[in-house]
């Protein structure tokens, strides 16, 4: 591999502006620039190959990428106080997109934040230069970049003065900060730690995770009109959850802080188990996050995370944060903790049956509220965890609800095997301990064509109107499926095809009553569904069995539960050609319950 290697005559108060694109570089503040005592001449002290210089300097590799050669330019800075008797950390510093043309290590200067570290810590910097698309100068095909990645790590091995390979860390804007992810998540065996500014990544559902994870601090903008602050929010959830092994809700979330002489600013952060991933969201600002003022809080997380130290603390925790239960109700929960520990239940109820194994706990309570050998309704479930010399506590709440032998609007109805099935939206005013029960999602279907002689005019019977219509799609050469067909959809509801549970398509009219308890329904349905408020492409009309004949068709009645009350009401729509409904239209089956 050859290597080019001059030193530049640069101007310490300049900096090249830079060009705008989707994802725009944001200059580097220049404030309070020490002087590294150090006059380059563009000659330098005449070192040789495999020295270091002090200063600025560029660095020419010939690459190879699919068997072609490419020159691929950096710079790096070598502050003249660098200590060779102490740990050297490399620190690179990815840029984001400039115009196609632009050169964006052209206007490297002393003044930037990074560089100034350079001289206080004991830093060395590499600034390289990202791949010219035509359209812009970015980061963006990352399988190009990650040879050019590669040889520049083998550059800085082979040199003296030698670096710590425990201590070499990413960091970028924008399209740099981008691949700073990417470089956490391909290349975890090289880079320490990644401090990417303005930037996210979205997991591909089929990554196949690293073997070791890379710790994290992110800095983004709430305000941020490029890197959108709700999909920064996703993104570091999904990285810490299927990457790092947290639970997302296990995050941290802090008070409002301030940085020093900038913006305030929250942190989400995850710590204990396989690394160390934290989000800080600055308030007030948005793309050009300023590194003059976040770089102590950046120096900070890199520096107390070399390679070769794991994540701070220890981590344990359940998949499922409590355990409320009726009688007999069981719970699979899995439990995640600190590699290499040990876990354990530390306390348990005895008259529930509480076990753990192969990072499941498995909880079932008692079958009789009010059996003499229930002694415990409520309380708290205690794990432990223990490695490296520390441990770890959790405590899981549980209760066991007293069984009701009447039906209130808004209770939940389980199953036989204890799996919440749908909400209560009426009770029988004369009886009740009977009720209807509406399901906790909806899908889309057509009505299904049955003939448009054919009619089910019940506004108040939605049972007798679906047995009615499954009765004559029997008799129909072709019968309609639970895929093509609402009233099929709702009858075979959590069954085989052909069987049923006793779900059926709602009539017009219980729609309507289900709409009078909508608040009281809607807010349990939010905790273990989807609401009935709903505009989709399909609108916010759901189906019901109603059918009647119109001035000139065939027509189904539907209610709107559109966001807004005021639409609430009867639309009926008319058959098309085929007498069916021309869209498929919200549909939720409902079921008559009863209690013993």
């Amino acid at each position: 591999m050859k290597i080019y290697i001059s030193l530049l005559l640069l101007s310490l108060l300049t900096f090249t502006a830079c060009v705008k694109d989707a994802s725009v570089y944001m200059a580097q503040d220049k404030k309070q620039v020490d002087i590294d005592n150090y006059n380059t001449d563009g000659t330098g002290p005449g070192g040789t190959e495999g020295t270091l210089l002090p200063g600025i300097n560029l660095v020419t590799l010939d690459v190879e990428h699919e068997g072609k050669v490419s020159k691929r330019r950096f710079k790096y800075f070598m502050p003249v106080s660098i200590d060779k008797s102490k740990p050297i950390s490399l620190i690179f510093d990815f840029h984001g997109s400039y115009g196609p043309g632009v050169d964006p290590i052209a206007g490297v200067s002393m003044s930037q934040p990074l560089l100034q570290l350079a001289i206080k810590q004991n830093c060395i910097i590499a600034i390289p230069a990202g791949e010219d698309t035509g359209a812009a100068v970015n980061w963006q095909n990352s399988e190009y970049h990650f040879p050019f990645v590669d040889a520049m790590i083998d550059f800085f091995k082979k040199q003296t003065p030698l670096i710590d390979v425990n201590r070499i860390y990413t960091s970028g804007h924008s399209s740099g900060a981008i691949f700073s992810y990417v470089l956490a998540f391909y290349r975890s065996d090289v880079f320490a730690a990644a401090v990417p500014v303005s930037g996210q990544m979205k997991l591909s559902d089929n990554a196949v995770m690293p073997n070791r994870v890379v710790p994290i601090r992110a800095f983004n903008g709430k305000k941020d009109d490029i890197v959108i602050a709700s999909a920064v929010v996703s993104n570091i959830n999904a990285w810490a959850n299927k990457v790092a092994g947290y639970f997302p809700a296990d995050a941290v979330d802090s008070d409002t802080l301030q940085i020093d002489n900038y913006k305030p600013y929250m942190t989400k952060r995850w710590s204990g188990g396989k690394a160390d991933i934290e989000l800080f969201m600055v308030e007030d600002e948005g793309h050009g996050v300023s590194w003059y003022y976040i770089m102590p809080l950046m120096w900070e997380f890199m520096n107390s995370h070399p390679k070769n130290v794991g994540s701070s603390g220890i981590y344990i925790s359940s998949e499922l944060k409590r355990f409320d239960a009726v009688e007999g109700q069981s719970f699979t929960s899995e439990i995640r903790y600190a590699a290499g520990a040990t876990v354990s239940v530390v306390s348990a109820p005895s008259d529930w049956t509480v076990t753990y194994a192969n990072n499941t706990l498995k909880v079932k309570a008692p079958t009789d509220f009010f059996a003499a050998t229930t002694l415990n309704r409520k309380g708290e479930i205690k794990l432990r965890v223990s490695g490296n010399g520390s441990t770890a506590e959790i405590s899981l709440p549980y209760s066991l609800a007293a069984p009701k032998s009447f039906y209130e609007v808004g209770d939940l109805v389980y199953d036989a095997q204890y799996q919440p099935t749908g909400v209560v939206f009426w009770v029988n005013p004369s009886n009740i301990k009977e009720a209807k029960i509406i399901a906790l999602t909806h899908v889309t279907r057509p009505f299904g064509s049955v003939g448009a002689a054919f009619l089910t005019p019940s506004y108040t019977d939605g049972y007798n109107n679906t047995l009615a219509l499954i009765e004559r799609n029997n008799t129909q050469s072709v019968k309609l499926t639970s895929a093509k067909s609402a009233f099929v959809y709702a009858y075979e509801y959590l069954t085989t095809p052909g069987n049923t549970l006793g779900w059926y398509l709602p009539a017009v009219d219980e729609l309507k009553a289900l709409d009078a308890n909508l608040a009281v329904v809607n807010n349990a349905l939010k905790i273990n569904g989807t609401a009935l408020e709903v505009t989709s492409s399909t609108g916010s009309y759901y189906l019901s069995s109603t059918t009647v004949q119109g001035a000139k068709a065939k027509q189904f009645y539907t209610f709107d539960f559109n966001t807004s009350a005021s639409l609430h009401g009867y639309y009926a729509v008319n058959a098309n050609a085929t007498d069916n409904t021309a869209a498929a239209i919200a549909t939720r089956p409902v079921k008559k319950v009863s209690k013993k």
